[in-house]
């Protein structure tokens, strides 16, 4: 009978006693080479934001094994679940195994909304604000504007699309956009001015949008006015909601 010696990782000699045919006693020096070192490394823990995709890369020798059915170095996945998991990765080298194990804490991340697309009129001032929750304080806004506040005022000299990316102390991000269409002013046109003689009556025909406003409080597109002396009429045409205004 052989003896056999358990597997090491480094090789030795072993003296082995045994009894011959003739019941005589023999020594047979046995090399143990055991066998190759197994080492696997993951590195330290770490922090990810959820929804992000996340790859564990295994280091050292051997054949890898993950223990859910992944083999390879390297392992894949999207961190949907908030929390710590710890992760096992365990190397085989002709019977000598290695493991080693990574704790990855899914974080969340912050979400921001800016609310529905809107329309304005052409110049005014439209004043947004960012409504932004979750995540770890403090928060940080980025405009596609290049503002950094959480409430900024809007150009309206043309339609656009805006965005702004929350941005939480662990780095993880949130975004949200808005569609601004503007609205184009009525061209307001009051008429050319005119000269009367004092104590007639003059007809002032506005155009361009679809309800009037006389200084004179008439409200419609032709009124008739008889001034004793040099006035200014001023009309305000309304169309689509916005305004502008032309005087005679």
């Amino acid at each position: 009978n052989i003896m056999s010696a358990n597997p090491s990782t480094k090789p030795r000699l072993d003296t082995v006693i045994i009894l011959g045919e003739n019941k005589e006693l023999r020594r047979l020096t046995v090399l143990q080479r055991g066998c190759t070192a197994a080492s696997v490394e993951l590195g330290e823990n770490f922090n990810v934001c959820q929804g992000e995709k996340v790859t564990l890369t295994a280091t050292g020798t051997g054949n890898y094994d993950w223990g859910n059915g992944s083999k390879g170095s390297t392992f894949s996945f999207t961190a949907n679940v908030l929390g710590p998991t710890t992760y096992v990765v365990k190397s085989s080298v002709t019977g000598c195994t290695a493991s080693d194990q990574v704790t990855v804490n899914v974080v969340p991340k912050p979400t921001v909304f800016l609310g529905e697309n809107q329309s304005v009129c052409f110049g005014k001032p439209l004043t947004v604000k960012a409504l932004a929750s979750g995540g770890s304080p403090p928060l940080f806004y980025q405009w596609s504007t290049g503002d950094g506040l959480s409430t900024v005022i809007l150009p309206t000299t043309l339609s656009g699309k805006y965005t702004v990316t929350v941005t939480d102390v662990n780095s993880c991000k949130g975004s949200d956009d808005i569609q601004i269409t503007v609205i184009p002013a009525p061209n307001a046109n009051a008429g050319l001015d005119q000269s009367i003689c004092a104590g007639n009556t003059a007809l002032l025909r506005a155009n361009g949008g679809s309800s009037y406003k006389w200084s004179n409080d008439a409200t419609t597109s032709e009124i008739t006015v008889t001034p004793t002396n040099s006035q200014t009429f001023t009309v305000t045409v309304t169309q689509d909601g916005c305004e502008a205004t032309d005087q005679v």
